[in-house]
């Protein structure tokens, strides 16, 4: 049994941190809550880690996946590793929740990074956004995937698919330069150069397309 080291606010279980804060299921007996335990990396752990996240009153383990470790090859997939702790999660009565991180965790195939103004790479070593849009239908492919995989599964209650508004998460969160400058450019190919037409469908007033900005969540 591994040692449990509280940090606060968050509990941390090595390798697993707990989020305290319950949002509502989405079975169908809305008052359930979900008691979310989430877990950094699944390689380290074994089914007794299992039992002690259920026995600490948690109801749900949030799997953090690795790209690299499930598709490590273009098309080639390993689910072993992924199937092995879901059943040991099931078995200890848990639900399961996927996360999807497109970086830093992509795989040693998906080349480049995301720059910065100063044409240096978002991120921090080892941590750099990888450049979104030369991946994209690679990233939804190994998503789409993984997620087939436990569609029929009464204990899998969903993903966080994290992409876009978190591509510089690494950076301190939010877009990166080159992700504005794509949406920009875009935008200004969408409506032929013509921000006046894009002030009409949107019922905006920007002078230029370099005044438009991402939306923010919320």
């Amino acid at each position: 049994m591994k040692t449990l080291n509280i940090l606060a606010p968050l509990l941390l279980l090595f390798p697993i941190s707990v989020f305290a804060s319950p949002i509502s299921d989405p079975s169908s007996n809305p008052s359930t809550q979900i008691w979310s335990v989430q877990v950094w990396d699944y390689s380290q752990l074994t089914p007794s880690d299992y039992v002690q996240i259920k026995e600490s009153g948690a109801n749900t383990v949030e799997l953090q996946l690795f790209w690299s470790d499930i598709e490590p090859q273009p098309g080639k997939f390993d689910f072993t590793l992924l199937r092995h702790n879901v059943e040991w999660a099931e078995e200890a009565g848990l639900n399961f929740i996927l996360i999807f991180w497109y970086g830093p965790f992509q795989p040693t195939w998906v080349q480049g990074y995301e720059l910065n103004s100063s044409l240096e790479p978002v991120g921090t070593p080892g941590m750099f956004a990888p450049p979104w849009w030369a991946y994209l239908t690679d990233y939804i492919e190994y998503v789409n995937t993984t997620i087939s995989l436990f569609l029929g599964d009464p204990h899998f209650l969903g993903a966080y698919v994290n992409y876009g508004w978190l591509d510089a998460f690494w950076f301190g969160g939010g877009y990166s330069n080159s992700s504005i400058s794509h949406l920009r450019a875009y935008l200004e190919m969408e409506y032929n150069g013509s921000i006046e037409a894009l002030n009409k469908a949107w019922g905006s007033s920007f002078s230029s397309f370099s005044q438009i900005r991402p939306p923010l969540p919320g």
